[in-house]
């Protein structure tokens, strides 16, 4: 028998009845129809009729007879009971002949449709978790598959051991079915493949390390580096492996295993389970390289215009005290040249006699270098550093396949021309070269007035087209993920021909626009009869100097008596630990349990437990682990360990959705609820002391010297923060407000969401509209925005002349399809919505499809807008949900106190792995408050305290002075004699990437 997949707990919990049962799991599987009270009422007795049908509801709800029917949730047996004519405890009396159980249970399987296990049976199961294992390797996982299929098929589930063998073999025969589809691949290559394992004399480390490491800056040196790393692997022939029957997902676990397994570790692997995983990383890990690549070089040429740009801001403020002394030069000659009681032929030498020719000669020789260009922008001392640019442009535009969309064809032509000058050492740019690509702000620079064309101008003119056309996909990159053709963006047209139906359906849209644009009419009038009557009150919304004004909305009123009862509640609100707050909310969640070894194997021991709390919480806190594990009392290496191998982004996610899940079946979290689901998102930023790639210095934020990031949060209107992302700060908002709604481990789908300012455009209004979802943002400057006119406009003197747009609601007809097909591709994770997103808003010239959304995005915020300005009410909603998003950023701020609360890691992997683990503590220390908020209203409800519904509504479980985040300290008063030995090197901070080799004491390759 091989090593169990689950835990004798977890086996018990699955051979039994769950622990509870809402009142809806208790209606949909656990009410008798009229053929199963047919068969039950045919028992004589109550207690057979009570064990019968529920042995027969137990069989279509779990797939198994749990052989502890007392075990039964209580709401189920009392349901079943009403319904047989028997009272709950006259299940006590069931099964005292176990013959009778048993026949029970032939006639419930006979009955439901079931059947018993056979050989058959188990190889079909075989054979389809084979085909699951070839997309998944985790066991758990694969348990759960074979699980529901059982189910699906209508097999009664035989014994946990039987599956258990199944997954397990399964898992056995995808790893020789995986090295069988790559056995041409790793033939050809195990070699190299194993060479990367072995220190390089020449860099002084392993190549697979070498290739692992991420840029953490956009240097050029950074830039030669990722492009050296690309170099190598297309070397090694990853161009040209073909990974096609490697299903993509386990392509991804199959190098993730490789990133978190020490060197040692993938040596000792069987060679036919070893080269497959080499493979995955290395064809990824050169997708990956591709992408790097681009990015670091777009974010260089950014660079150098925004330092060009800014050194133009110096000079003219260095300047500024010898202009003004031309400018007063020139006033005097101007008044001599203008006096008319000088004559013409004297006006030289009274000019030469009020100014001597030596300052004459110095004011002109000055006002030279001091002039600018006709259109004084920063293109002039752009080409100081062209040299910068040359330093890394030629190998990077060699490494990349690139392929032009329509329109950019004449572009790529020029980059095949700088390519040949690069390629032959030529500096005169031809005079046939393509310069139709060269704006008209570049002209003059790029033009010499000899008609020759310059090369520096040019160059750097063309390397920046090019960086826009990157962004906005009319040129993509062959090898890509993110700079891929935008085509493979979308479903498919033969995907979405034979699909359309099911999709329209999904998004709650009809395939004919016409039934879709008649009701936004007829909300139109609706609401513009709503604001034309505000405007004529004139109080909430008015018309000021012609322009629309709207009165801030005052501060809630709070329901009478919540002041005393939020002191109450503090007041009772037992003080407690940060470390304790974990270790019980892990009791109620098991959220350990998602905190999984990288090969996918879980384990439960006081020692680990105790090192990936720890983790978790050096991680949140920001301490780091050195100083945690001091406090603490742990082993460093033994800490650093637990980190490197379990905490992960997904585990994150997945341990913080089993935190949030438990919170949630809190009946007091429905007293936060209105009257339709909401969620916001809000950025919060944090300052990165050392350099990044997602970093960006913004001032405003970071101060002047620092640059720094953000984490955008998306948060539920039950107070659960249900997705986190880690991402540039000057990147808008509104490219990435959609991605948490989409992809969040709790699968959560607002009906409105909103955000602040920054997080709207035309675009999201639409893509929100289109998913079935009101976007509510929070507007300022609302009489800047512009109304579009929908339909007739008659009868509305007051807010008929605030339309001063139409919206092209034919365009958006026509289109209707392309419009559906972009949202069912975000529906249905065909492309990330940022990315989508950020193609659409870099179009330099705006495709008819991206037109129509823009129209339709008019229209959608034109409807919010009318119900959005006269209601004051409805304003106050969305600020209250905003106002959740921005406890939990106080919240944050609290826990995340180390280091001054500033970010110290490089990696963007790393960074994520903290937001996630400050998310996931953010999210215990809620559901901790959640729970004993509900027995705090409970025992002040036993005092006598009258306790409304609306009081309940504004309670926030973000309250934090109670809870110590800082740890315990102990005193011991009688230290050892003598001096403390010195250290012997061991290091005190967490590692930026743990090295591969040699590993951390203590560590195995599973557990």
């Amino acid at each position: 028998m091989p090593a169990r997949l689950l835990r004798s707990e977890e086996l018990a919990a699955l051979d039994a009845f769950p622990a509870e049962l809402s009142e809806v799991e208790v209606g949909a599987h656990y009410t008798l129809d009229a053929a199963d009270l047919a068969l039950v009422r045919s028992r004589r007795r109550a207690d057979n009729r009570l064990g019968l049908a529920l042995q027969l509801c137990a069989l279509r709800h779990l797939g198994f007879f749990p052989e502890d029917l007392a075990g039964a949730p209580a709401p189920a047996v009392s349901w079943l009971a009403s319904q047989v004519g028997a009272d709950p405890a006259d299940l006590a009396g069931y099964g005292g002949r176990y013959k009778t159980v048993l026949d029970h249970r032939g006639e419930a399987v006979a009955h439901a449709g079931y059947r018993t296990v056979g050989s058959g049976d188990l190889k079909r199961l075989g054979d389809w978790l084979t085909e699951r294992a070839l997309e998944h390797d985790r066991a758990r996982f694969l348990l759960e598959l074979a699980l529901g299929w059982l189910q699906g098929e209508r097999i009664v589930r035989p014994g946990l051991s039987v599956v258990e063998r199944a997954v397990v073999a399964a898992r056995a025969r995808a790893l020789d079915e995986l090295a069988r589809r790559l056995s041409a691949v790793t033939a050809a290559s195990s070699e190299v493949l194993d060479a990367l394992l072995v220190v390089d004399a020449t860099i002084g480390r392993t190549r697979l390390s070498w290739l692992d490491e991420g840029a953490t800056a956009t240097s050029p040196t950074a830039i030669g580096a990722q492009l050296d790393k690309l170099a190598f692997l297309r070397a090694m022939g990853t161009d040209g492996w073909d990974l096609s029957g490697l299903n993509p997902n386990r392509r991804h676990q199959l190098a993730d295993e490789v990133r978190r397994r020490t060197n040692q570790a993938l040596a000792r692997m069987r060679p036919e389970r070893r080269w497959p995983a080499l493979v995955a990383f290395c064809h990824d890990r050169t997708v990956e390289l591709v992408d790097e690549v681009v990015d670091l070089a777009d974010q260089s040429i950014g660079r150098l215009h925004s330092r060009s740009s800014h050194a133009l801001d110096d000079l003219k403020r260095a300047n500024s005290r010898a202009a003004n002394d031309k400018v007063v030069l020139f006033t005097r000659l101007a008044r001599l040249v203008l006096d008319d009681a000088i004559p013409p032929d004297a006006l030289r030498a009274a000019i030469l006699a009020e100014i001597p020719a030596e300052r004459l000669a110095a004011a002109i020789e000055e006002a030279e270098s001091l002039a600018r260009p006709p259109d004084d922008n920063y293109f002039d001392l752009l080409a100081h550093r062209y040299s910068q640019l040359r330093t890394w442009a030629p190998a990077w535009l060699g490494a990349l396949d690139l392929r032009a969309g329509p329109g950019a064809e004449e572009l790529l032509d020029a980059v095949q021309v700088l390519r040949d000058l690069n390629r032959s050492g030529r500096r005169a740019v031809p005079e046939d070269a393509p310069t139709a690509f060269v704006p008209r702000s570049w002209r003059p620079y790029v033009s010499r007035p000899e008609g020759k064309t310059d090369r520096h101008y040019w160059e750097m003119c063309l390397l920046t087209q090019l960086r826009q056309a990157l962004r906005s996909g009319d040129v993509w990159v062959a090898g890509s993920r993110r700079h891929a053709d935008p085509a493979t963006y979308l479903i498919p047209p033969e995907a979405w021909g034979k699909d359309r139906g099911d999709a329209y359906g999904l998004l709650g849209l009809r395939p004919d626009p016409a039934e879709r644009l008649a009701l936004m009419r007829a909300e139109f009038r609706d609401g513009m009869a709503k604001l034309d009557d505000a405007l004529a009150r004139g109080a909430e919304v008015r018309v000021e100097e012609g322009r629309l004004v709207v009165t801030p909305i005052e501060a809630e009123d709070q329901p009478e008596g919540l002041d005393s009862l939020e002191r109450a509640i503090t007041d009772r609100l037992p003080r407690v630990s940060l470390t304790d707050v974990l270790i019980e909310v892990d009791g109620w969640s098991h959220f350990l349990d998602c905190l999984t070894h990288a090969s996918g194997a879980t384990a439960r021991s006081a020692d680990i437990d105790i090192h990936r709390l720890a983790a978790v919480l050096a991680l949140a806190t920001n301490i780091g682990l050195g100083p945690m594990a001091d406090a603490a009392k742990l082993s460093y290496e033994r800490l650093a360990w637990a980190a490197e191998w379990y905490l992960r982004t997904d585990t994150l996610e997945a341990a913080t959705s089993a935190i949030l899940s438990h919170q949630l079946d809190q009946p007091i979290t429905r007293s936060w609820e209105r009257d339709l689901s909401r969620s916001s998102s809000d950025a919060q930023r944090f300052t990165v002391p050392v350099a990044s790639t997602t970093t960006r210095w913004l001032p405003r934020y970071f101060g002047l010297r620092h640059r720094g990031l953000s984490v955008y949060t998306w948060t539920s209107d039950r107070w659960a923060q249900f997705a986190t992302r880690v991402i540039s700060s000057s990147i808008r908002e509104a490219t990435v407000v959609l991605d948490g709604i989409l992809d969040n481990a709790l699968e959560f789908r607002p009906e409105e969401h909103s955000t602040d300012t920054a997080g709207w455009t035309d675009v999201i209004f639409a893509l929100f509209d289109l998913l079935g979802m009101q976007f509510a943002p929070r507007l300022r400057d609302v009489g800047d925005l512009k109304l579009y006119r929908l339909g007739e406009t008659g009868g509305f003197p007051n807010a008929g002349p605030l339309l001063t747009g139409k919206a092209d609601l034919d365009l958006v007809a026509r289109h209707w399809d392309d419009l559906a097909r972009i949202a069912a591709s975000l529906n249905q994770g065909w492309v990330t919505a940022s990315l989508l997103v950020a193609k659409l808003q870099a179009q330099p010239r705006q495709s008819t499809i991206t037109r129509a959304l823009v129209e339709h995005g008019r229209a959608v915020r034109t409807l919010f807008l009318l119900r959005y300005l006269p209601d004051p009410a409805y304003r106050r909603e969305i600020t209250r949900q905003l106002n959740k998003g921005e406890a939990f950023h106080a919240l944050r701020q609290r826990i995340f106190f180390g280091l001054h609360g500033k970010i110290r890691r490089a990696d963007p992997d790393a960074q994520a792995d903290q937001a996630n683990a400050l998310n996931l503590v953010t999210a215990a220390v809620t559901c901790w408050n959640t729970v004993y908020l509900a027995e705090v209203v409970d025992q002040l409800r036993r005092e006598g305290w009258d306790i409304t519904a609306e009081q309940l509504a504004h309670v926030s479980p973000t309250e934090w002075h109670h809870i110590n985040p800082y740890g315990d300290y102990r005193f011991d008063l009688n230290p050892p004699t003598g001096r403390r030995p010195l250290r012997t090197g061991t290091p005190t901070s967490t590692p930026q990437r743990p090295p591969r080799s040699p590993s951390p004491k203590g560590a195995t390759d599973g557990l």
